[in-house]
């Protein structure tokens, strides 16, 4: 429904509260105090085309500003404007309203303005009709669609020809030593559905770490992940979108959903050779380890050393681990609560990081903390 109602000709509202009031309930404008502002984006319906027209001209004179800077007078996209000033489309209400106040030249004086939401439901009537003439009402009936869909099916979507139904193709490699270290870093903080791999770590301090996974699965896979940084939160995502690698981790031995459910384990191809199990476990203690340093005192002397520890809720993943730094000599142990692995001496501590190492640039950091009388930073 066009509204039509007479503007004031002492500017745009001449001041008058009771006219205002009015106004307000008749297009919907919220009024509170001295403050008006439009709630919907309505238009101004002149006369003519040509209306509008000299309209902006006028304005754009006295002004004395091109289109784009009237543009940011309004807040809209200066191809907007200039489609106002040839009157390709009609300009919004609240437009007209700033740029009469701005000028002190007065809107004509009857005005027709048209809500939006009015205007969408005449074209979607229009459009309706329109579709109702050309083909009846055959489209609204379901047995109707469905045939059509079945008869698309069969000469079309069956082949899956289509850009949408086809995988990205992805580098299969070897079962190496990097493809070991990429197992551990799934174990530990990744995850599968469907479709993709994730794959979530620290954002503040797992920065650097992320670089290296993106480059790992690139080389790989020859697959280009994503990184999504997590709101109100420090966490990252890296993400691949890949039926394709989803399905090539699983034959890997990896689970979708809930790992820990699934008896989180460590496949038997990675358990069999050691150069695997350690790369292996080079990821997971990326991922679910750290670095951390056990601080005490003797005799009011105060000493600081690093320890290792890898965290898993996993039982069986915790004794595999133990059995590979068992099998390497390291004097390890589980902690009472059965969930850590502890490599705590520094000759241990040292050997591990000689033999099994870290992609991790914070595990390192750590231990260049500690100073070589053994003190550090508690971290």
């Amino acid at each position: 429904d066009i509204i039509t109602y007479p503007t004031p000709v002492n500017g745009l509202f001449g001041g008058k509260i009771q006219f205002l009031t009015n106004l307000c309930q008749k297009i919907q404008i919220c009024y509170n105090g001295d403050m008006v502002k439009s709630t919907i984006s309505d238009r101004v319906l002149f006369d003519s085309k040509k209306g509008q027209v000299d309209f902006l001209m006028v304005v754009k004179n006295k002004l004395n500003l091109s289109w784009s800077e009237i543009a940011t007078i309004l807040k809209i996209n200066p191809r907007t404007a200039r489609d106002w000033s040839k009157g390709k489309f009609n300009m919004s209400f609240s437009a007209a309203t700033i740029l009469a106040e701005k000028t002190k030249i007065n809107l004509p004086k009857v005005l027709k303005v048209f809500s939006w939401q009015d205007h969408l439901s005449s074209i979607s009537a229009k459009g309706g009709k329109s579709n109702y003439q050309k083909n009846g009402n055959k489209y609204l009936q379901t047995k109707h669609r469905l045939i059509q869909w079945q008869k698309w099916w069969k000469v079309y979507g069956c082949e899956k020809s289509s850009f949408l139904f086809r995988r990205k193709k992805i580098k299969l490699p070897k079962r190496n030593i990097l493809l070991a270290e990429f197992v551990g870093i799934m174990m530990g903080d990744g995850g599968m559905v469907d479709d993709r791999i994730t794959i979530t770590l620290n954002s503040e301090t797992d920065r650097k770490y992320s670089e290296f996974v993106c480059r790992l699965i690139k080389k790989l896979f020859s697959l280009t992940p994503k990184i999504y940084k997590r709101k109100n939160m420090s966490a990252l995502d890296i993400v691949v979108h890949s039926r394709n690698l989803v399905d090539f981790c699983l034959s890997l031995g990896l689970k979708k959903g809930n790992k820990l459910k699934q008896n989180l384990r460590m496949p038997e191809w990675i358990m069999e050779k050691d150069e695997l199990s350690l790369a292996c476990v080079r990821g997971l203690f990326d991922t679910d380890g750290c670095v951390f340093i056990h601080k005490y005192k003797v005799d009011e002397k105060e000493y600081n050393y690093p320890k290792i520890s890898f965290t898993s809720r996993s039982g069986i993943l915790v004794d595999q681990v133990l059995v590979i730094l068992k099998k390497k000599q390291f004097n390890a142990r589980i902690s009472k609560n059965s969930f850590d692995v502890r490599v705590e001496s520094a000759k241990d501590v040292s050997g591990f990081m000689s033999v099994i190492g870290s992609s991790n640039s914070k595990h390192h950091e750590v231990l260049r903390r500690v100073a070589p009388n053994g003190k550090a930073a508690v971290c």
